[in-house]
């Protein structure tokens, strides 16, 4: 092995493990990213379960007990409103303890149009705020009843949580809607109610592996609802976390933040139409594999010197068998395909060799076998010719017939014979070729000519042909022997009238003909063993066992394939149908030169 092979594999090696370290910082980055994005959705989740349960609990408004509780009237002392403060606390508790939402919702506010307020909590409420001031409760009355979303916010409106560590974020987001009486449509109030943001804080935990890391709340203008560190409430997004995260609804991409590079995911919650939105330093997301870097460089050293040592030792046992095999190609390239290698060692180098020889083997028995195959076309050319010599001879002796028939006026014997030249004539030109619908039904009018003599009205035919298929191409000789087959089960064998039916119709890509009779029909069994034996192409037709069924059914699967075969369907002295469909876009052979206009079979 030469030195610069031994450069290339240390080169490989090195392109090896710089591709293997950026791989796994792309996996971690990856797997920081589906992490975070998988937390965000847990906080949105979050977020929209609360807005659910504040949208069903402020549904109660609309009950006869609470707007009873909630109507003042003109004469109302301080003791009724104090029994009305009192009744609307213990409804409002009743139905949170019920529906375990207690401590989920901090407090329930009811603020009539004058500003007087109800609270479901004890604490005080500060008597300077007048909430029909604030922005949302003007949107809840302008919502006409449809559930207003409160930002992110502090109680500064209730005493007891502005002067007391209660809470653990401080912060708060609400649901406002407005009330309207049921009895005359009018305005009652607005109904608000606070959910505390601590159970969201405890999600942000997987989200802030390190200080530096930050979760963000966000409208669409960009303004801070909420923060990990709660300063930032308030305060509008950096510049390019708001460029980013409008772009799509959800999420992820790497930015230089604060002198940083750090990995960026965000998504939409879907209630609340906020952006959530977390950064993390790429540093931390890619110092567990700072080891692994140097474990790596140590393991690649190790591999190259082992591999060094295996390619050397084996390029010695295999040049040589590779060499021989390319002799022996070249030589099969000049035509000696009796080329034989002896058996190398049972390796890599022994399988490609005994391919070879198999290679060579099979090349000489495809090149014998074509050769048989022409032989055997040029001798069915050779039959088929020598068997068109009895055909012409029966043509040219039935025109002669047909001639003597009609100098003495003898019509059934003239229209059998014209039909069977006719026929003769059909089978001559149009052997082992296409021919057209139409051809073929004149084939089947020249046989029902004969048929008409022999049995009269016993057999009745109607064909029913879209004009646009009759163009359309097709074997010969397979609608005859179907026909043939429902008069020889019906008139012949039973003697009973039959009327024949074939439908020919275009299915979008597929030609679909069919051949129904009302006769005798088949039994069940007889009618499984007549399926199983069509089905059964490749054994050959015993002699009597629907020969002509058996011949057509081989020749349509034979050049349009199996889904081409015979289908059939039958009852007992009701019908017997037989079906087969063909692709459409075979070529055709155009209308026949010596078509004739004949009337209507049916």
């Amino acid at each position: 092995m030469t030195g610069s092979t031994l450069g290339i594999v240390a080169a490989a090696f090195v392109l090896l493990l710089a591709y293997t370290y950026q791989m796994n910082v792309r996996i971690l980055k990856s797997h920081a990213i589906l992490n975070n994005q998988k937390n965000l959705r847990l906080i949105s989740e979050k977020i929209d379960d609360y807005l659910k349960m504040l949208e069903l609990v402020s549904a109660f408004t609309y009950e006869n007990d609470l707007q009873m509780l909630l109507t003042r009237t003109d004469d109302e002392t301080d003791i009724t409103a104090m029994r009305r403060l009192r009744n609307f606390q213990n409804f409002y508790y009743k139905r949170l303890v019920s529906l375990e939402y207690d401590r989920q919702i901090q407090d329930i506010y009811f603020i009539y149009p004058d500003g007087e307020a109800l609270h479901k909590g004890n604490g005080l409420l500060n008597p300077e705020t007048d909430f029909t001031e604030y922005a949302w409760y003007q949107e809840a009355v302008n919502a006409s009843g449809r559930p207003v979303i409160v930002d992110t916010h502090t109680q500064d409106y209730n005493w007891a949580f502005k002067y007391s560590d209660h809470g653990e974020s401080g912060f708060y987001i609400s649901v406002a809607r407005s009330v309207n009486s049921n009895y005359d449509n009018s305005l009652l109030g607005v109904l608000m109610m606070d959910v505390e943001l601590t159970e969201l804080t405890e999600l942000l935990g997987p989200l802030l592996p390190d200080e530096k890391s930050m979760v963000y709340f966000a409208d669409e203008s960009g303004t801070i609802l909420y923060s990990s560190d709660l300063s930032d409430i308030g305060e509008r997004l950096p510049a390019a976390l708001a460029e980013e995260y409008v772009r799509s609804p959800e999420g992820a991409a790497e930015q230089r933040l604060n002198g940083e590079d750090q990995v960026v995911t965000w998504l939409v919650s879907a209630k609340t139409g906020w952006y959530l939105i977390n950064t993390n330093p790429t540093d931390i997301i890619v110092s567990e594999i700072d080891q692994m870097k140097t474990d790596m460089l140590l393991v690649g050293i190790a591999a190259f010197l082992v591999t060094a040592g295996i390619m050397a030792w084996y390029a010695g046992r295999v040049l040589g068998p590779v060499k021989r095999l390319s002799v022996a190609m070249r030589q099969v390239e000049e035509g000696h395909l009796d080329v034989k290698l002896e058996r190398a060692p049972d390796d890599e180098t022994g399988d490609m060799i005994k391919s070879f020889n198999h290679m060579t083997g099979r090349l000489g028995e495809l090149i014998r076998d074509n050769y048989l195959i022409r032989i055997k076309e040029k001798d069915a050319q050779i039959a088929s010719l020598q068997l068109q010599i009895n055909p012409h001879f029966l043509y040219n002796t039935l025109e002669s017939v047909n001639a003597i028939a009609m100098v003495h006026e003898v019509e059934e014997i003239s229209v059998i014979s014209k039909a069977l030249a006719d026929m003769f004539r059909y089978s001559i030109r149009n052997a082992g070729n296409l021919v057209t619908v139409r051809e073929e039904l004149l084939h089947v009018q020249n046989y029902m000519e004969i048929q008409r003599v022999r049995f009269g009205k016993k057999v009745l035919l109607c064909c029913e042909a879209e004009e646009e298929t009759k163009e359309l191409p097709i074997i010969p000789f397979v609608l005859q022997p179907l026909i043939e087959n429902s008069i020889k089960y019906n008139v012949e064998a039973a003697g009973r009238p039959v009327k024949i039916r074939v439908v020919i119709k275009r299915e979008e890509e597929r030609l679909s003909l069919c051949v129904e009779d009302d006769g005798i029909g088949i039994g069940k069994e007889a009618l499984a063993q007549l399926k199983e034996m069509l089905a059964q192409s490749e054994q050959p037709a015993e002699k009597g066992m629907h020969v002509g069924l058996r011949n057509v059914n081989d020749r349509l699967k034979l050049h349009f394939g199996p889904a081409s075969g015979l289908r059939m369907e039958s009852v007992a002295n009701r019908f017997t149908s037989v079906l087969f469909e063909i692709p459409v876009n075979q070529p055709g052979r155009g209308s026949p030169e010596d078509s004739e206009d004949r009337a209507p079979l049916c």
